[in-house]
């Protein structure tokens, strides 16, 4: 049995771990974005407290703090975009780099790993990559490499509470309505004319 692919795993945790940090160095510690986020919990917070009291202030006191939530949201919503944007930017940085490195390292092993099924066509280029022969069953380091990337990132951000939060997933702003594919990007949309 190769080792092989466990070379291209452990190198996956790492760069992964590595991309997260960065991202959290440059983007998600600093202090505009902490300032962001704590303002957001406080008018979440001030919302919550208006309904709880809404027995003795009124529905008026609870809408118009919806709606000044509504439009800071509005406003917070292109910043969290720059932040999203930057972070965005350094991932791929990060993975432009990260690839050369890959192919130096583990450029010439031949094939990784040996695949249980034929990939479809659309995919071999990326399962067959810098392997000769015409054998397509043979998985190339860039193969487990993006499996593994996309993975264990998710599984990084998750364990160390890295990236935006789900607190900021509300306020991204909508892609316009005209764009293309804005349907697949605001699910809301298609829904509302499905109901038509």
């Amino acid at each position: 049995m190769s080792l092989v692919p466990l070379a291209v795993i452990g190198f996956c945790a790492v760069v992964a771990a590595v991309g997260e940090l960065l991202q959290w160095f440059f983007v998600w510690r600093t202090p505009a974005f902490q300032a962001l986020k704590a303002n957001l919990a406080k008018h979440v917070q001030k919302v919550e407290e208006a309904k709880e009291a809404s027995g003795s202030a009124g529905p008026k006191n609870v809408r118009k703090k919806e709606q000044r939530l509504e439009q800071w949201q509005r406003t917070a919503g292109q910043q969290i975009a720059k932040f999203n944007m930057r972070a965005g930017l350094i991932m791929m940085v990060h993975m432009f780099v990260t690839y050369r490195v890959m192919t130096r390292v583990f450029g010439g092993m031949g094939p990784a790993c040996r695949l249980p099924f034929e990939p479809p066509p659309f995919l071999q280029k990326v399962t067959h990559r810098g392997l000769e022969g015409a054998d397509v069953r043979e998985g190339s380091v860039l193969f487990i490499f993006i499996l593994c990337q996309s993975s264990l990132r998710l599984i990084i951000q998750k364990a160390l509470n890295l990236g935006m939060g789900r607190e900021f997933q509300d306020i991204l702003p909508a892609m316009p309505k005209g764009a293309p594919f804005a349907s697949f990007f605001n699910p809301d949309d298609s829904s509302s004319k499905k109901k038509k």
